[in-house]
């Protein structure tokens, strides 16, 4: 079976990303790391179509990884925030920062998959 896209899962919370690739391996074909600093080691060897990126992280956050990523030049690489913040200033704040998405923790397959299918 042919997956339709590469996607990076990067949370520092194992359960998040046990529960995120399960979710994802039917559909997609899903690397899960868990920092910042191991997401751009990968990057170096695989480039994804997608970034699901955690906010909170110890070492870089959600946020400074995004900005590093815009930095460099990977920075055509949706990424679709996927946080336990979950007030409607969150919510702007990465939409303003541009990302592609963004999707409240608890997260199910649905709104992972509805979020990575509306990038086309």
């Amino acid at each position: 079976m042919a997956f339709e896209k590469k996607v990076f899962l990067v949370d520092d919370n194992t359960t998040n990303l046990v529960v995120g690739k399960n979710c994802l391996k039917e559909r997609y074909q899903t690397y899960t790391m868990s920092s910042a600093e191991k997401m751009f080691e990968l990057l170096e060897k695989i480039q994804p179509d997608v970034i699901l990126l955690d906010i909170e992280m110890p070492g870089i956050s959600g946020y400074e990884a995004y900005a590093r990523l815009k930095e460099s030049g990977n920075r055509d690489i949706p990424v679709i925030f996927v946080t336990g913040n979950d007030t409607a200033d969150d919510e702007a704040k990465c939409l303003k920062l541009g990302a592609a998405g963004f999707v409240r923790k608890p997260f199910t397959f649905e709104t992972i998959s509805a979020a990575i299918d509306q990038l086309g």
